[in-house]
């Protein structure tokens, strides 16, 4: 029986670290299910996605694609080919935006954190999520099955807590110089602690970190994750009960 996932990621090296890290860890957790992600954003232009990332893409997704949209294209399709057939989305949107757009949230209408703590930018990154996904108290007609994933830094939290276990607290420590370290080819002269990022480059440092079978250990380490794979469990679970002979 399939459990059929839409990721709207910021871009396609998001989808890279997801891909095996959800697969996994909902798999393991919601047994006789086989766990599939499917891309939604970035690239499937056809459902108003882009083929390019970042933050405002998944705006502009989430704005395009209202919940009612969302349930007739993705939960309840009235015709086939517009979109795949989900039974949750996912919606992934990272945390370093908060430094880099310090009067975002103000902008956006959600309460800015006095302090950038690891919890202060999870509960700040799903509140923008919440503004965007359902701009109209009312209009909530597929929650829960969309749900928000906080990358509380970016997606390179968790390929870094693949790559050192020993790591207590991802979720609270940059993740581009520890994985500088580990590649210092990803690195951008002048001192920038910005990545070089391409698909290619992600497979091979998440081979390498063994991200699939490490993600019971990241996820008990990183809580904003762990809420979000919580959530897609629930959904799982109830699928599995709905569908059972």
């Amino acid at each position: 029986m399939s459990f059929v996932i839409g990721l709207i990621a910021e871009g396609p090296t998001d989808a890279v670290v997801l891909e095996p890290l959800i697969k996994r860890a909902v798999g393991a957790r919601a047994q006789g299910l086989d766990v599939e992600l499917v891309p939604v954003q970035p690239g499937d232009v056809t459902s108003g996605g882009s083929e390019e990332g970042g933050w405002l893409q998944v705006k502009a997704w989430c704005l395009r694609n209202g919940a009612a949209q969302r349930r007739a294209l993705y939960f309840e399709p009235l015709f086939e080919g517009f979109g795949p057939q989900c039974h949750a989305l996912l919606v992934q949107l990272d945390a370093d935006l908060l430094h880099l757009v310090p009067d975002l949230a103000r902008k956006e209408g959600v309460p800015a954190p006095a302090e950038l703590t690891p919890e202060a930018r999870g509960e700040t990154i799903r509140a923008l999520l919440t503004r965007w996904l359902w701009p109209e108290e009312g209009a909530r007609l597929d929650e829960p099955r969309t749900v928000r994933l906080a990358a509380v830094w970016s997606t390179e939290t968790w390929l870094v807590a693949a790559l050192d276990p020993a790591l207590a607290t991802p979720e609270a420590v940059d993740p581009n110089p520890l994985l500088l370290k580990v590649s210092p080819g990803l690195a951008y002269p002048l001192g920038s602690t910005k990545l070089k990022k391409s698909v290619k480059r992600w497979k091979k440092i998440c081979k390498q970190a063994k991200l699939a079978e490490q993600s019971e250990a990241i996820v008990e380490r990183c809580p904003s994750l762990g809420e979000a794979i919580s959530a897609l469990v629930e959904l799982a679970t109830a699928h599995r009960a709905a569908h059972s002979p």
